[in-house]
C-alpha cells in the first residue's frame, strides 16, 4: 500500500493554518509508506485570466514533476490512494496536474478540509475522484447531494500519540488561538491581564510579521502553548466568518485542546455530527453569556485545581480514544473496503492502550 498526499508545501511560505496539517502527515507517514506531493504556496490569481495563467504557469513548472514522483513511487502490489487535501478551489483543481498518472491510482479521495461548498468549485472536476472526505457534516451533506459522489463525514483530528500532554505544568491559565466570540472573549481576557491579576491569559499566533516558521515548526510553538495551558477556549464558527454559511462544525481547536490536556470553555458547535464526537462530561463547557457570570465561572474553574486534573486525564483518553488522525485513516480505508496496514494497527493498538490507562487514571 501507498499513500499519496498532494498539498500545499509545508515549507511555512503558506497560509499559518497550514501548521495544523503537519500532525496530519507525521500520523499518515507513521501508520504507512507516504509520498507528499506539493506545489509552492501561491495566491489566487485576479480574475479568470490571472487564474489560468497561474495554472498554466504552475503545470509548466511542476506537473511532470509530481507525474514522475507517482510513476516512481506507485507500490506496484497496490493499493495506490491518492488523497487530495483541499481548502479552498484551487487545491481541488490542481488535482487536474495528475491527469496523466489519474489511471494509476487504486482509490481517489478528495478530503475537504474546511468550508468549501459546491457552489464554490466545478462540479464536473469534483466527479472524478471516488469519494469526498469532509469535515463539516453539513457541507459533507451538500457535496453528496450535488455530486452524488460518497462523502465520508470525517471531523478534524491530530496526531495525538505525538503530541498528547497531560503533566501539571500549566504556566498559562489561559489561551485563545484564532477564531473567538468576541463580545464575550474580550472582556475576559482583559480582564485576567489586568495588573492586579495573578493570572495570565495569553492570545497567541504562530507567526508574526517578524518570525515564520516551516508548518512543522509552527505546529510545535501551537501544541507547545496548549501543552502549558489549563484553559483553552473554543468557539462555534458559524458567526465567525461568512464562508462558514451559517454552518457550525467541530474544528480543529477542540482536538488540539483535548489532546492537549486542557479543559475546554466557549461555545460548543451545533453542526451535523458535532454533538457526538464531544458527549462525555465537561469535554466543552459552556459559558454563560453575559462577560461577568463567564468570568466568574472561569475563576471557579482555575481555582479547582482536582476538577482541572481530572479533565485534563478524561479529555486526553478521549482524544487518543477517538480523534487521533490514524482513527480517521482507518475509519478511510474500512469504508472504501481496503487493507488495513500493520503499521496502522499497531498505532491504534498503542492508542487504545493510551486511553485505557487514562481513564483508570482519572477514575
Amino acid at each position: 500500500m501507498k499513500l499519496f498526499i498532494l498539498s500545499d508545501e509545508l515549507a511555512g511560505n503558506g497560509p499559518v493554518w497550514m501548521n495544523i496539517f503537519w500532525p496530519h502527515y507525521t500520523a499518515y507517514a507513521d501508520s504507512v509508506p507516504t509520498v507528499l506531493m506539493s506545489t509552492p504556496y501561491r495566491a489566487p490569481g485576479a480574475g479568470r485570466v490571472g487564474s489560468h495563467w497561474l495554472d498554466w504557469q504552475e503545470t509548466r513548472a511542476h506537473g511532470e514533476r509530481l507525474c514522475d514522483m507517482v510513476r516512481a513511487e506507485r507500490d506496484p502490489a497496490g493499493p495506490n490512494i491518492l488523497v487530495v487535501w483541499a481548502i479552498n478551489h484551487r487545491d481541488i483543481m490542481r488535482a487536474r496536474l495528475l491527469a496523466p498518472v489519474w489511471d494509476l491510482f487504486d482509490v481517489t479521495v478528495l478530503w475537504i478540509l474546511d468550508t468549501i461548498h459546491p457552489a464554490h468549485t466545478k462540479l464536473d472536476f469534483i466527479k472524478r475522484f471516488d469519494t469526498i472526505a469532509s469535515i463539516c457534516g453539513d457541507i459533507g451533506k451538500d457535496f453528496e447531494t450535488a455530486t452524488g459522489l460518497p462523502v465520508i463525514y470525517m471531523p478534524p483530528h491530530t496526531d495525538v500519540l505525538r503530541h498528547a500532554a497531560t503533566g501539571d505544568y500549566r504556566p498559562l491559565d489561559l489561551l485563545v488561538i484564532g477564531r473567538r466570540y468576541t463580545a464575550l472573549y474580550k472582556p475576559i481576557h482583559f480582564h485576567f491581564n489586568t495588573p492586579e491579576q495573578k493570572r495570565f491569559s495569553l492570545d497567541m499566533v504562530t507567526r508574526t510579521r517578524n518570525f515564520a516558521g516551516s508548518a512543522e515548526d509552527e505546529c510545535q510553538l501551537l501544541m507547545g502553548a496548549y501543552a502549558r495551558t489549563k484553559i483553552s477556549f473554543c468557539f462555534e464558527p458559524s458567526n465567525a466568518h461568512p464562508r462558514f454559511k451559517g454552518y457550525s462544525p467541530m474544528t480543529e481547536r477542540w482536538p488540539h485542546s483535548w489532546a492537549s490536556g486542557c479543559t475546554v470553555v466557549g461555545k460548543q458547535p451545533t453542526g451535523r455530527g458535532a454533538a457526538d464526537q464531544m458527549d462525555w462530561p465537561e469535554a466543552t463547557i459552556e459559558l454563560p453569556e453575559a462577560p461577568e457570570d463567564a468570568i466568574e465561572m472561569v475563576e471557579a474553574l482555575l481555582n479547582d485545581t482536582d476538577g482541572l486534573h481530572k479533565r485534563r486525564l478524561r479529555n486526553v483518553a478521549e482524544a487518543a480514544r477517538r480523534h487521533d488522525t490514524r482513527r480517521r485513516f482507518n475509519t478511510l480505508l474500512q469504508e472504501l473496503d481496503l487493507p488495513i496496514p500493520e503499521r496502522l494497527t499497531d498505532g491504534l493498538q498503542r492508542l487504545d492502550r493510551m486511553s485505557q490507562d487514562l481513564f483508570e487514571e482519572a477514575a
